[in-house]
């Protein structure tokens, strides 16, 4: 039930909400519910993503604007990401 609210309100914003997003949301449940029941807000949203089959959130990335494309973005699949340290992540 707790995941599946948290997918509703993240596929609703269209990225994962930030503590203050989810505070101003509609969510039935409080951002300390998830904190405490998961032990922290990314072990939450870990959680849906293991409720949906997905390995970790994929990444959107900026492309930089050239002959090729407009300058929009494009979504990358887990498989295509590499690892970044969680502290240049923030």
């Amino acid at each position: 039930m707790l995941t599946t609210e948290l997918i509703r309100i993240w596929k609703g914003m269209g990225h994962r909400p930030s503590k203050s997003e989810w505070e101003a949301s509609d969510a039935e449940f409080s951002y300390t519910t998830y904190k405490e029941r998961f032990g922290g807000w990314k072990n939450a949203c870990k959680s849906a993503f293991e409720v949906l089959g997905i390995d970790s959130e994929p990444i959107e990335t900026p492309l930089a604007k050239d002959s090729r494309n407009d300058g929009s973005s494009i979504t990358l699949k887990p498989d295509q990401t590499r690892n970044i340290p969680f502290r240049l992540s923030i």
